[in-house]
């Protein structure tokens, strides 16, 4: 081989070697000017043109913390590594296979690209509505509420030649399509999943009740069917609340600012905190419901006082004029009705029948006349023990003033004299009254069948020592009254006549003396009169 061939290989080795060194650096600078390219984004997938014999990995890892949403809401493009980062690719993602297209067959055809689909899908329930205002018009309620966000997914591939990796970035997000709502009075109920509202317009009640509670039951969803959670509001109606206020309660001034207590329908309220100290003035009572429940109407409260006043109650001596005893002051307030303080004096009766008194004035005065007294001393004397039957009556008569007392009845006794000044006028501090009374004793009168001396009939008689009774002699069915009972010639007839002696206004030697007729009276009437004694009396009857 000549020195001319041999030069003339060497060149065409040189320049073959350049050529194949141009070539493969021409192949990687365009690997790394563009490896991937997006070529088409969808809602629910996005085609991306990549390098022909490149793989294509997704991310599974959460990217959210690692990348600002913001950012990456236009990031939709190739974002070269460093070689630091493809160095570390392995080590920062998970990554999962999804394509691996065919080897490049001819290294100068650099041009050659795949199309490839992937899930760049919004699968994030959006956020739900964070807040809602109240506007009320007569029995209506327009309720606005804020328009949520849509909370798109952060997507994250990989892909990568035999030199070189890059990142796509997509973030997905579909928008908000509607809303599943419930409008109700029930606290505890949740929105279903079924889309009644895609605008933002307001919600409308109609005819409201007021004594109820309303509330919206709601949930976002998004253009690809993604629901947030159910989030309940109470719709808080406004009511025109409680206005509190402070008057006179006689003349109707009104004594200090009102007070208002704001709120909304069905809330409780509680004004019995709100009463106020106004000088001059006592707080007698309240006007409508201190607690309850705010209305769609002003409930109205009144705190009602009165003005301060003063009763001077005097104790004066009817005769004379002059005070017995010091003035008593009694505090209240107009329109107070004050009772009277009667206080005892010794010696003296008050006399002024007023028992209370209404106060019209800051400074009243009543003026309570005593009269002086003296006391009269009623005693029940037995005068067989010249022992009290009783505790003595009291009396207390001003002076001057007549009087005129009855003894009294005592069981068993029988009054025999009194102290002749139980009647006439009171002159002197004491006057002492004395009944006299005697005892009963019982006389036990027997009628008794002669023949057994069986007691067929007994009866007790109460009669003063020494005094004559007159006794009824009872027929008896089935038996006679005997008239001749003992061994001398009296009959029975005889006895009773004896008996009646000076009592009878006829005088008489013997019982010869009395008809036949006066003598058949007496017996029919069965009455015989017997001097009182501790013994008993038997009358004899015979069975017939």
């Amino acid at each position: 081989m000549t020195k001319f061939f041999k030069q003339k290989i060497k060149i065409i080795i040189a320049v073959s070697l350049m050529i194949m060194s141009i070539a493969i650096l021409r192949i990687n600078i365009i690997s790394k000017i563009q490896l991937a390219s997006i070529k088409e984004e969808k809602a629910t997938s996005s085609i991306i043109e990549m390098k022909a014999g490149s793989k294509i990995y997704e991310n599974t890892s959460d990217t959210s913390n690692t990348s600002d949403l913001n950012n990456n809401q236009n990031s939709n493009k190739s974002v070269k590594n460093d070689q630091n980062d493809n160095e570390n690719l392995n080590n920062k993602f998970d990554a999962k296979k999804l394509l691996d297209t065919k080897n490049i067959k001819n290294l100068f055809n650099s041009n050659k690209t795949d199309k490839v689909e992937i899930n760049t899908k919004d699968t994030k329930a959006p956020d739900n509505i964070n807040d809602i205002s109240v506007q009320v018009l007569e029995n209506n309620a327009i309720i606005n509420f804020n328009k949520p966000k849509d909370n798109g997914v952060n997507y994250e591939y990989i892909v990568e030649d035999n030199e070189n990796r890059e990142k796509l970035n997509f973030y997905s997000e579909s928008g908000i399509y509607g809303y599943s709502y419930k409008i109700n009075n029930n606290k505890d109920d949740k929105a279903g999943e079924k889309i009644n509202k895609i605008d933002d317009s307001p919600f409308v009640i109609q005819n409201i009740d007021w004594n109820k509670d309303y509330y919206l039951h709601i949930r976002t969803v998004d253009n690809n069917k993604n629901f947030s959670e159910s989030v309940t509001f109470k719709i808080n109606l406004p009511s025109n609340g409680v206005n509190v206020e402070y008057v006179d309660t006689n003349t109707g001034k009104v004594l200090a600012s009102a007070e208002k207590i704001s709120g909304m329908i069905n809330e409780t309220y509680n004004a019995s905190s709100l009463e106020k100290k106004i000088a001059d003035y006592t707080f007698v009572e309240n006007e409508g419901n201190l607690k309850g429940t705010l209305k769609k109407e002003q409930v109205s409260v009144k705190y009602k006082y009165a003005k301060n006043a003063t009763l001077t109650i005097k104790y004066i001596d009817k005769q004379t004029g002059n005070e017995l005893i010091s003035p008593k002051k009694i505090q209240g307030y107009e329109g107070k009705v004050i009772n009277i303080d009667k206080t005892k004096i010794d010696g003296y009766i008050c006399e002024t029948k007023i028992n209370s008194m209404k106060l019209n004035k800051q400074d009243e005065t009543v003026s309570l006349l005593y009269n002086k007294t003296g006391n009269i001393i009623i005693s029940y004397i037995d005068e067989s023990t010249n022992e009290k039957l009783c505790k003595d009556d009291v009396e207390s008569m001003f002076y001057g003033n007549s009087y005129s007392f009855a003894p009294k009845e005592f069981e068993n006794y029988e009054l025999v004299k009194s102290t002749e000044n139980d009647k006439g006028t009171l002159n002197s501090e004491c006057i002492n009254i004395i009944y006299y009374y005697r005892p009963k004793y019982l006389i036990n009168l027997k009628y008794v069948d002669i023949d057994t001396d069986e007691i067929i009939y007994e009866e007790k008689i109460a009669i003063t020592k020494g005094n004559k009774i007159k006794v009824k002699i009872k027929e008896i069915e089935g038996y006679s009254l005997i008239e001749d009972y003992n061994n001398d010639d009296d009959t029975i007839i005889d006895e009773i006549i004896k008996s009646l002696g000076s009592d009878l206004e006829k005088d008489f030697d013997s019982n010869d003396d009395f008809s036949t007729n006066e003598k058949d009276n007496i017996q029919s009437q069965y009455e015989i009169v017997m001097n009182c004694d501790d013994s008993d009396y038997i009358i004899y009857y015979k069975k017939v």
